[in-house]
């Protein structure tokens, strides 16, 4: 039997096995408020950092805006500034092109007025000798006749000796214009650059290195004799009946350093030039010679000296021992890169000094520039300028336009071939010779313009956005007969896009629609547009 204590043990260990709850369930409705205070606090930072937020990107963007805004206002500015400066600049352009005239017409005039004084005096100074007696003139006049008529024997022997000499010599040729896409028939002012001295032919005008080592402004001798005889022609109208003259510089291989000179004197020339490669030993047998003219050209080139000898008076310091800046040829358009003293080229050789055609050329551009090209014809001497039709072999023909033109081969030899086969007009223009605006360490610019190839003819498509009409090149015959006009048109395509920015210019990208029966047509333009610096790519229809 179990006693009392064995009953209060057994109550004593039920009343210890009970769970309490209440103290857990306190604990854990305390937790949950305080969960709940955190989860608000933290829903309520949540909330403001997202409206920080969202404040901060509302201001970003009102700021980008007005960044943009300003940006546009910038860009917008600089445009007119462009478009003004370019104004600005054809107007100085023509307003120098006019001065330049009326300085020519002063100038004339001038001179007439001192020709007409100088024959008045003669005038004078007649009638004072037939006032002192009829007898001594009439015995003057006997005399002078006698002398004239030994002289018309004399002159007739030369001629016949001439012309025995004649037989014997060897052939010579003449400078004569070329009947191609970029040729002229104006006519041209010779200007013979020679080793030691430049020769105004036919007229025989000789100017020294005193005549260039002084002011080199639109008075200098040079470009004095140039105007003088363009108004000579003007008065007597070779203008009329061949148009506006141009210098055409004939250069000897010798002649690199007069070259550089006579193209620092005619500066205000601007592009209006031309020039030809001839070797020393080539005879040129040029149109005779105009008395009158080789006088008029001789009286504005003393009058020239005379202003440039009071100049160097006047400041000598400025122009003392001044040297002419040369030239060389660069695989741009555009043809010159300054070189250092006249004729130096950049490895310190004195162009010309070497008598060989490869040593001169890399001092010149080969080729005919500016107005107008010529060939040179096989002919006789002496019948000077002879047309297309005359007897004779053309052994070459260049020439190059800079402005609206295309620029023209390598030289003579180098032309003929270029025509001779559909091989790269690089061989004989140079590399990149199809970009307008290209010099060294330039950055160029790519724009699309989109052709379309035809079996008869090229199409420049019209630009988007624009009142453009599309521009049609006819393909009649060959291929490379259409490349100097197709060409001209993109290059007049790139006038309107405007400069492409400092130190940089335009390199079009040719993407060309091909049609079914066009595609000889389009690999014969690959090829002789190869190296051209034009872009050419087949677009997909």
């Amino acid at each position: 039997m179990r006693g009392p204590s064995s009953a209060r043990r057994q109550g004593l260990r039920k009343k210890d096995a009970q769970v309490s709850l209440f103290p857990f369930l306190a604990v854990l409705i305390c937790t949950m408020g305080a969960l709940i205070v955190l989860l608000v606090v933290l829903v309520q930072q949540a909330r403001v950092h997202a409206e920080n937020v969202a404040s901060t990107l509302r201001e970003k963007a009102i700021q980008a805006t007005h960044l943009e805004e300003e940006q546009r206002l910038e860009i917008e500015t600089h445009e007119w500034r462009l478009q003004l400066l370019q104004n600005q600049r054809e107007e100085i352009a023509r307003r120098l092109a006019s001065e330049r005239l009326r300085l020519s017409h002063v100038e004339d005039h001038y001179r007439r007025l001192l020709a007409d004084l100088q024959a008045m005096r003669d005038e004078a100074a007649e009638l004072e000798r037939i006032q002192q007696g009829n007898a001594q003139n009439a015995q003057a006049a006997q005399a002078e006749l006698a002398r004239i008529q030994q002289l018309i024997v004399a002159a007739r022997e030369q001629l016949a000796a001439a012309q025995s000499q004649t037989a014997e010599e060897p052939q010579s040729f003449a400078l004569i214009p070329y009947e191609g896409p970029n040729g002229t028939r104006r006519r041209p002012i010779y200007i013979e650059c020679l080793g030691d001295r430049i020769v105004l032919q036919p007229e025989g005008v000789t100017l020294n290195d005193r005549d260039f080592q002084g002011p080199l402004g639109p008075g200098n001798p040079l470009d004095a004799a140039l105007r003088a005889a363009r108004e000579y022609l003007a008065r007597t109208g070779g203008v009329e009946r061949h148009g506006e003259p141009y210098p055409l510089m004939v250069v000897r291989s010798q002649g690199a350093r007069a070259y550089a000179a006579a193209r620092a004197a005619i500066e205000s020339w601007d592009q209006e030039f031309g020039y030809e490669l001839v070797d020393d030993d080539l005879k040129l047998s040029f149109s005779a010679p105009d008395p009158a003219l080789k006088e008029t050209m001789e009286t504005a080139i003393s009058e020239a000296r005379r202003r440039q000898e009071i100049l160097r008076a006047s400041q000598p310091n400025r122009f003392e021992g001044e040297a002419i800046a040369g030239f060389q040829a660069t695989s741009r358009h555009g043809g010159f890169r300054a070189i250092g003293d006249a004729g130096q080229t950049g490895g310190g050789k004195e162009g010309g000094s070497g008598g060989s055609r490869g040593e001169w050329e890399s001092v010149l551009p080969g080729g005919s520039d500016g107005a107008g090209g010529e060939q040179l014809a096989q002919g006789q001497e002496g019948r000077g300028e002879s047309s297309s039709g005359e007897t004779g072999s053309a052994v070459g023909a260049t020439s190059r336009q800079r402005s609206g033109g295309v620029q023209g081969g390598a030289d003579a030899v180098g032309a003929t071939q270029e025509f001779a086969s559909n091989r790269s007009f690089a061989a004989a223009r140079g590399r990149d010779w199809g970009l307008k605006d290209a010099t060294e360490g330039a950055t160029p610019y790519t724009r699309p313009i989109t052709v379309q190839c035809f079996s008869d003819r090229l199409v420049l498509a019209p630009e988007r956005g624009t009142d453009q009409q599309p521009v049609v090149i006819p393909m009649q015959g060959a291929t490379r007969t259409a490349i100097d006009p197709f060409v001209q048109a993109i290059w007049k395509r790139m006038d309107r896009w405007g400069l492409a920015g400092n130190r940089a210019y335009w390199k079009p990208v040719l993407r060309v629609e091909i049609a079914p029966d066009a595609e000889r047509r389009f690999e014969d333009l690959q090829k002789l547009l190869d190296e051209s610096g034009l872009v050419i790519e087949r677009k997909t229809r």
